[in-house]
């Protein structure tokens, strides 16, 4: 099981359910360090409409982060506007919340805080999920060519008008081959709906796999 660490993430909890969630979350070793002085995310997990209640509460209890974020166990909760937070997030597949939120953190960890190659940052994190936002994340393995992921990519529904992270994993970065490599990514790119914004990443990983992170936004 991969150990994740996370810097730029404050995990909070606004009520019993989301302290489980966080409490399992350290049971497989995926954590954030509430004390680093990297925090640029109070990230706050609500499950209910008291914890709704409490999001400021909690937010008050913390050092203040350069971004405040609230994310919906529940989706069907509803958060009234707050002037200190910056986006609401929930899983478009709610009944998988627990899976979705851990690779929604491993994402974080690989292309906000690590970067990959492209220096994808947390500017362009937030850009895709500033406001009120519905989340999804679609993982492929592949064996020896990336268009075997993305041609498994291909059999979702991609929404108009959301914004899109494409990100990948290579073995070993070689200039040499890399162009070959990166052309059924650039194809896949271009297949892409034209409203929003796209952006990619890649890293080098012993697991092959491409990863497309969706934020579609929710209009109140």
């Amino acid at each position: 099981m991969e150990e994740i660490v996370l810097e730029s993430v404050r995990l909070i909890a606004a009520d019993q359910v989301s302290e489980l969630v966080i409490s399992q979350l350290r049971s497989e070793h995926i954590y954030s360090l509430g004390n680093s002085s990297y925090v640029l995310m109070n990230m706050v997990l609500v499950s209910s409409k008291n914890g709704i209640q409490n999001i400021k509460n909690v937010l008050a209890n913390h050092k203040k982060a350069k971004r405040a974020i609230a994310v919906l166990i529940d989706s069907e909760l509803q958060v009234p506007e707050m002037a200190d937070i910056d986006s609401v997030l929930s899983f478009t597949n709610k009944d998988e919340f627990y899976n979705e939120f851990k690779s929604f953190l491993s994402l974080i960890r690989h292309n906000v805080e690590i970067h990959g190659l492209v220096c994808f940052d947390f500017n362009d994190f937030f850009t895709m999920i500033k406001g009120r936002n519905e989340l999804s994340i679609h993982s492929c393995a592949y064996n020896e060519k990336i268009s075997e992921a993305t041609t498994e990519l291909r059999k979702n529904i991609n929404p108009n008008h959301a914004n899109y992270l494409l990100t990948f994993t290579v073995e070993h970065y070689n200039p040499d081959t890399f162009g070959e490599a990166l052309y059924p990514i650039k194809t896949y790119i271009d297949e892409l709906p034209d409203e929003g914004n796209v952006f990619w990443n890649f890293r080098e990983s012993s697991t092959k796999e491409v990863v497309l992170f969706i934020s579609k936004q929710i209009l109140s």
